[in-house]
């Protein structure tokens, strides 16, 4: 497991028992607390590895932390589960007079009297379906309707099923890729493409990574990213860059989170086919 899946796993772990990931802000390999974790409450008061001089636990004392407090807290819950004593049964005599007839003869009902209901049995609840596994595989040319509807929640983005899927054969051969991520149905999408430099050489750029807004904060991206980090060392490339959608909450903070560095600004403008 990669540490930014790590470090997404543990988080969810800290909030399911009502605590906060603290992560240090330092970005340089040596300087200060870089790559050290603490754990707060949700009111912010320390529980672990955070000091006057910064924060002090790796992601191995956080999750010993972490999956310790949860065997203690079950551990509590048996022993205050009360033992229940076993039913016990009366013993029975061989006599005629304690023997009940297997057939009990029928009560009779008098005239105008109305039957007693019978117990209606209440019928059990059906079970909730499991969810939907969640799968990343490579794009294919039928995914292009659901992954038009994802990319138009960019902004300034109005391409439809045709122009995704002349796209994705443009991309196929320029030797980039792209990948989605399918729960009941494609809830994301990544895309990205193989550049030659004169200064680092052969780098891969990250050109879209977007997750559907009800499904995001599940740890959908950082499977993504892996997946696209796994195709573009295969294909020769040691750098990536990510072009961040400057309109999607949070996209900057994921990519610092997933160790990312802002090297650059980026800036874009059409060009006129006319001109």
């Amino acid at each position: 497991m990669s540490d930014a899946t790590r470090d997404q796993t543990l988080r969810e772990m800290a909030a399911h028992r009502g605590f906060k990931l603290v992560k240090s802000r330092r970005r340089k390999v040596g300087a200060g607390d870089y790559g050290k974790y603490g754990l707060t409450d949700a009111g912010g008061k320390p529980l672990l590895g955070v000091g006057d001089d910064g924060l002090t636990a790796s992601l191995e004392d956080i999750e010993a932390f972490l999956r310790k407090g949860a065997t203690s807290s079950w551990k509590a819950s048996a022993h205050a589960m009360p033992v229940c004593a076993a039913p016990t049964r009366k013993a029975t005599t061989a006599t005629h007079e304690n023997v009940e007839p297997a057939l009990r003869p029928r009560a009779r009902r008098s005239i105008g009297q109305t039957p007693t209901p019978a117990k209606k049995i209440a019928a059990k609840p059906a079970p909730t379906p499991e969810p939907a596994p969640l799968r990343i595989r490579a794009a294919k040319r039928t995914d292009a309707a659901g992954m038009a509807v994802l990319l138009r929640q960019l902004a300034q983005t109005t391409i439809d099923e045709h122009g995704v899927a002349h796209n994705l054969e443009r991309v196929r051969k320029a030797r980039g890729g792209a990948i989605v991520a399918v729960l009941e149905g494609i809830v994301g999408c990544c895309g990205w493409t193989l550049i030659p430099t004169l200064h680092h050489g052969l780098i891969g750029r990250i050109t879209v990574l977007l997750v559907d807004g009800a499904h995001r904060r599940r740890g959908i991206a950082t499977a993504m990213l892996d997946a696209a980090t796994t195709a573009l060392r295969e294909a020769g490339c040691t750098r990536i860059e990510a072009m961040s959608d400057i309109d999607i909450k949070n996209a900057h903070n994921f990519f610092r989170a997933s160790t990312f560095e802002q090297t650059s600004y980026r800036f874009a403008r059409a060009i006129d086919a006319e001109a």
